[in-house]
């Protein structure tokens, strides 16, 4: 059995699609937020933030399997402070800038999340500094989220790095 996310990464409110190939017969979806689905092509919303295992299960009535996927869903909405919706995030082969072009009023914490929520980077980000940069030289190719948290805001931008 094989099964896949149309993405592991998301906001909350964002329609994922997943889908199983399977020999042994129909497919359960467990999204491990409290529902549930059939079928080979089932869409989901996730409507809170957090990071879910998502059980797809394929039974003939003899045997079962299982495959799990991770979705890590952010809320990167709605946010009010100044620092984090003047933010600018640019990147490039060789770095991720993140530039508040008045400066940070406020200390701040940047972090680099690789897609199975792993943390590949964390740093201060100083009050009154204007931008920060990341070097993507030791990275590998793959979706990054690049989170951001000041005055209990946060802002999470999702980022690919190919090379």
């Amino acid at each position: 059995m094989n099964a896949n996310a149309s993405s592991a990464v998301a906001q909350e409110g964002e329609q994922i699609l997943f889908s199983s190939v399977s020999s042994t017969g129909n497919t359960h979806w467990d999204f491990g937020d409290g529902l549930f689905g059939n079928g080979s092509n089932v869409n989901h919303v996730f409507n809170n933030s957090g990071i879910y295992t998502v059980i797809a299960t394929a039974s003939n009535g003899v045997c079962d399997k299982s495959v799990e996927l991770s979705i890590e869903v952010s809320s990167a909405t709605g946010l009010s402070t100044k620092d984090l919706t003047a933010l600018q995030f640019m990147f490039t082969q060789q770095q991720i800038i993140v530039k508040q072009t008045d400066g940070f009023s406020e200390n701040a914490t940047i972090e680099l999340i690789d897609i199975t929520g792993k943390q590949i980077y964390s740093n201060t980000i100083n009050r009154g500094q204007i931008q920060h940069a990341i070097s993507t030289a030791q990275l590998s190719e793959g979706v990054y989220l690049v989170k951001i948290t000041s005055n209990n805001q946060v802002s999470v931008k999702k980022m690919m790095v190919s090379k």
